[in-house]
């Protein structure tokens, strides 16, 4: 059985949310540091089940709450990891 993003039309694209605003035991943002190592695995565990054409990086909503050198910190790291996933794919 395919997964329902693979049954979603052609035309339409799939948002990789590759940030989080909160650290996932809960603390704030500012205490824990995004590396670029992780979002690129969660662009890469995205592109096992839709293609990269229909695959887009984003940050999950949140940002507006943070600290602004903790949002650019994720923001940065976003832009690292999607860049290396890219250039993996064009290689």
């Amino acid at each position: 059985m395919a997964g329902p993003l693979l049954l979603a039309p052609s035309s339409t694209s799939s948002l990789c949310g590759a940030l989080y605003a909160t650290t996932s035991s809960g603390g704030s943002a500012a205490s824990s540091k995004l590396r670029s190592e992780v979002v690129e695995a969660r662009i890469r565990a995205a592109l096992a089940h839709v293609p990269p054409s229909r695959v887009v990086v984003a940050p999950d909503c949140g940002m507006k709450y943070l600290a602004r050198d903790v949002a650019l910190g994720k923001l940065a790291a976003m832009v690292e990891g999607a860049r290396r996933v890219r250039a993996a794919l064009e290689s």
